[in-house]
């Protein structure tokens, strides 16, 4: 059985053992360069021995900040959002940040809880992707709390003073749409989405204008929103290519719809790519289990979490500059189920 030890060691005991000052070993155990390599090494595997553990509360009191940090996803086991999160730790294990998460799973009720948690531990901002219906009331109360708010992917529209890592959502409508039309597939719609969130109207928006650049028409049954749930996903599909005329070509919103869009297509005998063209807008793991491989438009998840970590960290050391807006082009990952007729 692991010795579990009553009393804790302190920093000044470690410096009192190496012989060392206090202010040296605590800037040591920062990884401080003022300090020489060898004694930080010293010092850091004395801490280990010893069980040490940096006391954040006490630090917190001298510097102001409790290096935390909030992130909160729909939910962190949908692809996209699992692998943005794995790049927000990648970015800031350096830094002694300790990340706390939460699926607020589209309730803002879950975020707002969330908000008073991070009130509590005293954290120094949130990362989000909000539900789609987040009042600004919400975001306005993290800002009541010290905490700066940073947008992953959209944001909450009126909010006009956060800052924002996402995606070009817009321009990925309309490179799906060209892609598709270009190869020859020139009866298109668009399935998966919210009708209510800002992400999926710019996709459609993006989508809309390029098929009326191209002389097509636009009508509102042109886009089938869906649930995030599969079985949402494959109804709506289902509900496309049973239409009369069939669409020759389908733009899908989301990597839920676009795991499971091959398979629909197929079960209703069609052939992905010859009897009808499939895109997918959402993430390259979107394709990870299509058969045929899906062709995808995609952000770049890991830059989207690392920028997110560094302008976040920037934000923190200058609290005054202005908003941060980083948009990422979309890019076109082929497949095989664009090929063309």
């Amino acid at each position: 059985m692991t010795k579990i030890l009553k009393n804790r060691p302190t920093q000044k005991q470690i410096a009192e053992k190496l012989g060392l000052s206090a202010a040296t070993v605590s800037l040591a155990l920062r990884d401080n360069p003022v300090v020489a390599e060898s004694t930080r090494k010293l010092v850091q595997q004395a801490m280990r021995d010893t069980g040490y553990v940096r006391n954040l509360a006490a630090a917190s009191l001298r510097t102001g900040r409790s290096n935390i940090v909030g992130v909160s996803f729909q939910t962190v086991a949908h692809s996209s959002f699992g692998d943005l999160l794995i790049a927000i730790e990648r970015a800031f294990e350096n830094t002694g940040t300790v990340i706390l998460i939460n699926n607020h799973e589209e309730d803002v009720e879950k975020l707002d809880r969330f908000i008073s948690t991070l009130a509590t531990y005293g954290a120094d901002a949130l990362l989000v992707a909000p539900p789609p219906d987040t009042p600004m009331s919400v975001i306005e109360r993290v800002g009541k709390h010290g905490m700066p708010v940073l947008y992953l992917g959209w944001s909450v529209e009126a909010d006009q003073t956060s800052d924002i890592v996402g995606l070009d959502n817009r321009a990925a409508g309309e490179l799906a749409a060209r892609h598709l039309l270009d190869a020859g597939y020139d009866r298109l719609c668009l399935v998966g989405g919210q009708g209510d969130a800002a992400l999926s109207r710019a996709r459609m928006e993006g989508f809309r204008s390029t098929l009326e650049k191209a002389g097509l028409a636009w009508r509102d049954d042109l886009w089938i929103p869906s649930a995030m749930g599969s079985r949402d996903a494959i109804a709506a599909l289902h509900s496309a290519i049973t239409r009369d005329p069939a669409p020759t070509g389908i733009v899908c919103l989301g990597d839920t719809v676009s795991r499971v869009a091959c398979s629909v297509v197929r079960d209703a005998g069609l052939i992905p790519g010859k009897d009808i063209g499939l895109i997918g807008i959402g993430t390259e793991r979107g394709a990870e289990t299509s058969v045929p491989p899906l062709t995808m438009v995609c952000g770049d998840t890991q830059t989207m979490g690392r920028l997110g970590a560094e302008t976040i960290v920037a934000r923190l050391e200058n609290p005054e500059t202005e908003p941060c807006r980083i948009i990422l082009a979309p890019k076109l990952v082929p497949g095989e189920t664009s090929g063309g007729r």
